[in-house]
């Protein structure tokens, strides 16, 4: 059974499942691999223990739906202001770590010194990084140079009087960087049976694995736990359909 058709088969939800597979301590395997019969028995016991507390929550709802109860209406709370200041701090802050961490992985893959060969991994140019690049983020190449040479700004971000507004176009420029990040790295993330990268052939970790764990920690940790089990599919949805303020789950992209 698939990792995918687990979670149809049983009724686990994306989220939850990963936060089962932590628990059993199974090792994160890609959407369509196939679970061991271990990995299976593991799983299990958490989703049997879901549905017993499902049981046990729908049992005492029908008895205290037998219990007649005056209904009281509370009065609805008023909602708290958005603080839009703050979040676009926080947000410009991802946007630099997310953006900072693209640039140190691949500048010096992207800068062509005339010798032939990759100054940064030696390959015949283009290398493997740079060919990857321009195929997934060619609109980037030129900003990634600029910030890697010392320049660039944000100021167009900024500079949008409609804090509403300037909080969506600074999270829209942090998913374009972080999108192309994902994808540059999600299969260096997770070794072989081998304990070999499936990129790079090489015993994990490879160059760019170690290299990304030393930029930023924390970013590295979120692709190799929950980008890199989501299908094409899922990857779409979390950049290109987001809604206006659904940045809670986001997980806090440290420094290393």
């Amino acid at each position: 059974m698939s990792v995918r058709d687990f979670q149809n088969y049983y009724g686990v939800k994306r989220r939850r499942f990963l936060e089962i597979r932590t628990k059993a301590n199974v090792k994160p395997k890609a959407y369509t691999s196939m679970l061991s019969v271990k990995d299976l028995r593991a799983l299990l016991r958490y989703v049997s223990a879901d549905r017993r507390e499902a049981e046990q929550r729908r049992a005492h709802a029908r008895q205290m739906a037998t219990i007649p109860v005056r209904p009281i209406k509370p009065a609805t709370p008023p909602k708290p202001p958005v603080d839009f200041e703050a979040q676009i701090e926080e947000a410009l802050s991802k946007l630099a770590k997310t953006r900072r961490a693209l640039v140190e992985l691949t500048k010096d893959h992207l800068d062509d010194d005339g010798s032939g060969r990759c100054r940064e991994c030696n390959q015949p140019v283009p290398c493997l990084t740079k060919r990857e690049m321009t195929r997934l983020g060619n609109e980037l190449l030129d900003e990634i140079a600029v910030w890697g040479s010392g320049g660039g700004s944000d100021s167009e971000l900024t500079s949008t009087p409609d804090p509403e507004r300037r909080l969506r176009q600074i999270y829209a420029s942090r998913d374009r960087w972080l999108e192309v990040l994902v994808m540059l790295t999600k299969d260096h993330m997770n070794e072989d049976h081998r304990k070999k990268c499936g990129v790079c052939k090489v015993d994990d970790p490879c160059g760019m694995k170690a290299a990304f764990l030393r930029i930023n920690r924390g970013i590295a940790w979120r692709v190799a736990n929950e980008f890199y089990v989501m299908d094409d599919e899922e990857l779409r949805a979390v950049f290109h359909r987001r809604p206006r303020y659904d940045y809670a789950d986001d997980y806090e992209e440290r420094d290393a």
